[in-house]
């Protein structure tokens, strides 16, 4: 598998991961008594896959030149 075809998978399960914990915080949001702490968690591990993503994405911009 090339680079390019490995980082675009990469950013794509990245993507996914966001997106899931997006919706977990969303479920934890709408209960009763939601846990704050884990929702921090869930934001710092969001955070830190977006600057992933972000530097896969400039990764594959600066291949296709």
């Amino acid at each position: 598998m090339g680079d390019s075809k490995r980082l675009r998978k990469q950013v794509e399960s990245l993507t996914r991961h966001v997106r899931e914990h997006y919706e977990k915080i969303a479920a934890e949001l709408g209960k009763d008594d939601p846990n704050f702490q884990v929702i921090e968690h869930w934001k710092k591990e969001i955070q830190a896959w977006e600057q992933q993503i972000e530097r896969k994405r400039a990764r594959l911009s600066g291949r296709r030149r």
